[in-house]
């Protein structure tokens, strides 16, 4: 049974850590446009259209302006929204 608590120690030491370096990472990166702010380890994925997303990228640069950053898990995006069409 010890070593259940052992392990269990262990887990909810690694998940404190990603969550500070998560933490601290995202207070470093002050310096990127605005964006949707997102959620631990999944980032902004849950604001992500999945179908119609020239409306949400639309209500995205009238809230935040033309330049925007979201995360995803693993990656920052950054993104120019322009509304002319070429």
């Amino acid at each position: 049974m010890s070593d259940f608590y052992v392990v269990a120690d262990c887990v909810a030491i690694l998940l404190t850590l990603c969550i500070l370096r998560d933490m601290l990472a995202n207070k470093s990166n002050r310096q990127l446009p605005p964006g949707p702010r997102g959620l631990p380890f999944i980032g902004s994925l849950l604001d992500l259209p999945r179908s119609q997303e020239w409306k949400t990228y639309s209500e995205w640069s009238d809230k935040w302006g033309e330049g925007l950053t979201y995360a995803c898990p693993g990656v920052t995006v950054h993104t120019k929204i322009v509304d002319k069409v070429m």
